[in-house]
């Protein structure tokens, strides 16, 4: 017994010394990483093998970067409002609220409905400079501060991300090929020759047309829309790309050789579920977590289901799931496969997730009237399932309202929407899309196949 004893704690010992370390963060396509570090100077935004960039010198051309701060000023204005309106619970309001933030010409109706809200009738807004320091708006007696928004809430973590990506992306094109064109002129090499023989070393970028296919995929457009007079364009775009990811590789290998430092981090989106909410999938021990919210009937959730499926089982022992079950009210199909969804986490642990996919890839066959039968198809006791959806079935919906509740706490505006170590994806999500967010986080926390299988390993006892 001592001896087996001995041999476990030796073998966690050398798992954990083998755990590989956090490899900084950074773009999920880029070999670029990043370490946040403090400057001196407040406008330098980076510094790669002693050189410092400046904020100005490489985010000032970007349009992206000015339409986001826009577009946070007008989240703002949103949640403004949406606090008046909480605090005015159910008055009746008449008259105008003072928005003390930067005016802008988008309508208010369709400010609000990036909340899935509605301006209040009788509740209008105009904007007013000069008020009280730190103030965003105020209606008679209700006053609200900026420092009262919540600028946590999904809506602004979106804007955020959305900033660092587009911050990371226009500062990793620019450094990489200013620190390719130096190590060019210390070879005495002009950057085109440098760039065919050491960087692309004969390959072009030529882009293939599965590869093409692939990102219209990706980004949702129709292949039956490629006519021949745009299909060089996507291809033009293409090939840069592929250059440009070259071009980062041979940076990240033979220039960098370690993280680039920076003055910003990787923005979080925190998440802090109630903590009787155990993971439906995956080792709770894992490092990198995910939540995913959705429903089982919409039409962009039943592929996300199935992708979820497939990496969960491709980072096998790297992840563990937390599911929170969100739908419109009325649909009666998503209440009841989500109340089911949490009987069988019930009844088989770590089958959830699997049972919502059988079902959303043959639901819409099934009716209330088959769904048992469809059950004990699926592997899952029917009879069991009955007598708990039955005698529990009170638990479970309050369960069930729970997580809608949440889910609208945070924000959470699109299914579906899924949180992995704080960035976040949501509506038609692709395969890609939700490998690349994973297999990147792995890389940040270090997470290692050994560990992986480790915990795998451990799972069967």
């Amino acid at each position: 017994m001592i001896n087996k004893i001995v041999f476990i704690t030796a073998a966690v010992l050398f798992i954990t010394a083998c755990e590989n370390k956090p490899q900084g963060f950074g773009l999920e396509d880029s070999p670029i990483r990043y370490k946040t570090q403090a400057f001196e100077e407040p406008d330098t935004l980076a510094e790669a093998n002693g050189q410092k960039f400046t904020k100005g010198q490489i985010l000032d051309k970007s349009p992206v970067l000015k339409d986001l701060d826009g577009q946070e000023n007008e989240t703002l204005i949103g949640l403004a409002y949406l606090k008046i309106v909480e605090r005015l619970g159910d008055a009746k309001p008449l008259g105008t609220a003072e928005m003390h933030l930067a005016e802008t010409k988008t309508p208010l109706s369709e400010i609000l409905n990036r909340f899935d809200a509605k301006p209040t009738p009788g509740l209008n807004i105009v904007f007013k400079t000069g008020g009280p320091e730190g103030m965003a708006a105020q209606y008679k007696d209700i006053k609200v501060m900026r420092d009262e928004l919540d600028t946590n809430h999904v809506v602004m973590q979106n804007i955020e991300q959305r900033r660092y990506r587009e911050t990371a992306s226009q500062l990793n094109g620019q450094v990489a090929r200013i620190l390719v064109s130096e190590t060019a002129a210390k070879r005495k090499q002009d950057m085109q020759s440098f760039l065919e023989k050491e960087v692309f070393k004969g390959n072009s970028g030529a882009v293939t047309d599965q590869e093409l296919f692939t990102y219209l995929d990706s980004i949702g457009f129709a292949r039956s829309e490629l006519t021949e007079e745009i299909k060089p364009r996507f291809l033009d775009a293409l090939k840069m790309r592929k250059q440009q990811q070259m071009i980062e590789e041979y940076v990240a290998k033979e220039i960098l050789k370690g993280p680039m430092l920076v003055s910003f981090t990787e923005p979080q989106t925190k998440l802090k579920l109630n903590e009787n909410w155990r993971p439906v999938a995956g080792y709770s021990d894992a490092p990198v977590a995910i939540v995913a919210f959705s429903g089982i009937t919409c039409a962009d959730c039943k592929p996300f289901i199935d992708h979820l499926v497939k990496v969960m089982d491709k980072y096998k022992g790297h992840l563990k799931l937390n599911w929170i079950h969100n739908f419109n009210a009325d649909d009666g199909v998503a209440r009841l496969m989500a109340e089911a969804a949490l009987c069988v986490d019930s009844l088989k642990a770590g089958k959830a997730v699997d049972f919502m996919n059988a079902f959303a890839k043959e639901g819409s066959a099934v009716d209330e009237k088959g769904f048992y039968g469809w059950a004990d198809k699926n592997k899952v006791d029917s009879a069991k399932l009955k007598t708990c959806l039955g005698n529990s079935g009170k638990d479970g919906e309050s369960l069930v309202e729970q997580h809608r509740d949440y889910a609208k706490r945070v924000g959470i505006v699109a299914n579906p929407t899924i949180w992995v170590e704080g960035s976040t994806l949501q509506g038609s999500i692709s395969n890609d899309q939700l490998d690349k967010l994973i297999s990147n986080s792995i890389k940040t926390k270090g997470s290692s196949q050994l560990a992986a299988y480790w915990r795998r390993f451990k799972g069967l006892f």
